[in-house]
């Protein structure tokens, strides 16, 4: 009889006892995903302003998630002084879980972005169909640097 109070107490600690373990950290779905931005900071000014980055609404833009630590992953937008289709292609995508991503985006107009820009980004993971960012990009012309921060939500909308 004894041992039957002792595995109760146990029973009872362990399921009154607070919980550390974290929940698992949803993963994207492999697709592609509507992306709103909306740039936080761009500084200094005049030098982003001559770059034609300026805080204030981004553009939207779509964006094909390959995967974890997959390579093809690529936002595309239009370009607010062409008519031209403007792609980021990544070199990698982040592994499963994680909630930071660092390396260069090149960036330019299709079919042939060459333009390297170093980036680093916080992402919030809110289900397997949506997640945000906040990015850091530093873009960098000559002697002339521009750091920009931008808020971008991505949600999917195909496979």
């Amino acid at each position: 009889m004894k041992s039957n109070y002792i595995l109760s107490a146990l029973f009872c600690a362990a399921l009154s006892a607070p919980l550390t373990a974290q929940a698992a950290v949803p993963q994207p779905n492999t697709g592609f995903y509507h992306a709103v931005s909306y740039i936080t900071a761009a500084t200094p000014s005049a030098t982003c302003g001559a770059f034609g980055i300026a805080a204030g609404p981004g553009s939207a833009g779509s964006l094909y998630y390959p995967g974890p630590k997959a390579t093809g992953a690529i936002f595309r937008y239009e370009s607010t002084k062409s008519d031209a289709v403007v792609a980021q292609v990544f070199s990698t995508t982040p592994a499963a879980g994680a909630t930071s991503w660092s390396g260069t985006v090149t960036e330019g107009n299709e079919p042939s972005p060459s333009f390297p820009i170093a980036f680093k980004a916080k992402l919030t993971y809110l289900d397997t169909q949506s997640f945000t960012g906040v990015f850091t990009l530093s873009v960098v012309v000559g002697a002339n640097k521009c750091t920009v921060t931008e808020n971008i939500a991505f949600t999917q909308t195909g496979s």
